[in-house]
């Protein structure tokens, strides 16, 4: 990975462009950054996918161990090859799918601080909800939400934290050049800047909202 929080992470070869280049998600980059500044015990990842956060967060924070939460068989097995190439084997700890339930475990047996990263496609509601408030009560969550595909969940989401964490949000914004490394394709950046904007595109089928709460 060229850049961003996770620079130097050892990526899969079919990665995106985006990923390559560490700009996957740049809108949340300055969140990772200052959760790795604060430090933390154990960050649980939900929708770990092929584990490059889980990878990425713990080689910043050598201290922290993680859970990574992933239904999916054919992902599960790319976060256990990142994880193996990364050289965390003994730091991670690899679930299927998360429920309330097991949310609650993976943040329950460790001291210190929590670090929990959401991303399940629609399901953000259950995991923030009622059934799960023992579970993150304490610690600092990262979500993305999905109101595409479940209108209303960014609002309900809201909804579940406003209580118990300080709330804050920031939306997708469209490529441009300047997004792109400094010193990544030096000629071609002046010679087609746009063509290599819309390559850092993440071709996302609408704007996308994330929330970082953080304990009041």
């Amino acid at each position: 990975m060229w850049s961003g929080p996770f620079a130097g992470l050892p990526v899969s070869e079919d990665a995106v462009l985006c990923a390559l280049l560490g700009t996957y998600e740049l809108e949340i980059h300055p969140w990772f950054v200052d959760e790795i500044s604060r430090g933390f015990a154990r960050v649980v990842v939900v929708g770990a996918a092929d584990g490059y956060e889980v990878a990425g967060f713990l080689r910043c924070v050598p201290g922290a161990d993680a859970v990574a939460f992933e239904a999916d068989p054919d992902m599960q097995k790319r976060l256990s090859d990142m994880v193996t190439r990364s050289g965390l084997g003994t730091r991670v700890r690899v679930e299927g799918f998360a429920t309330a339930e097991a949310l609650a475990r993976a943040t329950a047996d460790v001291e210190g601080r929590v670090l929990v990263l959401i991303d399940v496609d629609g399901g953000e509601d259950t995991l923030t909800g009622v059934d799960a408030f023992a579970a993150l009560e304490h610690a600092t969550v990262i979500i993305e939400t999905h109101d595409i595909f479940v209108p209303g969940i960014h609002a309900a989401v809201r909804g579940n934290l406003a209580a118990s964490h300080l709330l804050e949000e920031v939306t997708s914004r469209p490529r441009t050049i300047a997004d792109l490394p400094s010193g990544a394709f030096p000629l071609l950046r002046h010679l087609i800047p746009g063509p290599l904007a819309h390559a850092l595109d993440e071709r996302r089928p609408g704007p996308q909202r994330w929330i970082r709460a953080r304990p009041r």
